[in-house]
């Protein structure tokens, strides 16, 4: 049986490190990206595929209070959303294609109640309930979502 070569064995040590402590990365693999909401920078999650959007925050116990997640759809419409399994209270903006918040709603947690829009939107970004009040984001307000845009139009 051969004995593992010592520099391979440094070698694998130091990848591993490497991207145990890469920022930008959630313990479960999904990237975060730094938004401006109001006052303060986040870091989000992209939500493009059917499968992310269904699933959104659901099942957690808790989110940073930097955190959210970003739903990108590819067309605008009143996309509505419940939060049957999710944990964590939440405020949801609703944004436009431009970037501009339509309207903002708390929601509970658990609750199967619907929320969607009055007016179509190609976005919605759930963050922990008042972190939009923190940052001082109204209806009206603009996000520079320009970043995140191309980066889901390249997945």
């Amino acid at each position: 049986m051969r004995r593992p070569y010592p520099g391979r064995l440094l070698l694998g040590w130091l990848l591993l490190t490497v991207v145990a402590l890469t920022p930008g990365c959630r313990e479960d693999g999904d990237e975060l990206y730094p938004l401006q909401i109001g006052a303060e920078l986040f870091e989000i999650e992209l939500a493009i595929t059917d499968q992310q959007r269904q699933t959104g925050l659901m099942h957690r116990e808790q989110l940073p209070a930097d955190r959210g997640m970003l739903f990108v759809f590819d067309r605008d419409d009143t996309y509505g959303f419940w939060m049957r399994d999710t944990l964590i209270p939440l405020s949801i903006a609703f944004i436009d294609v431009s970037g501009c918040v339509r309207e903002i709603h708390d929601m509970r947690p658990l609750s199967e109640r619907v929320t969607a829009p009055a007016v179509p939107v190609r976005y919605a970004l759930e963050v922990n309930r008042g972190a939009f009040d923190r940052a001082g984001l109204s209806v009206g307000d603009c996000i520079d979502i320009t970043g995140l845009r191309e980066r889901a139009k390249a997945w």
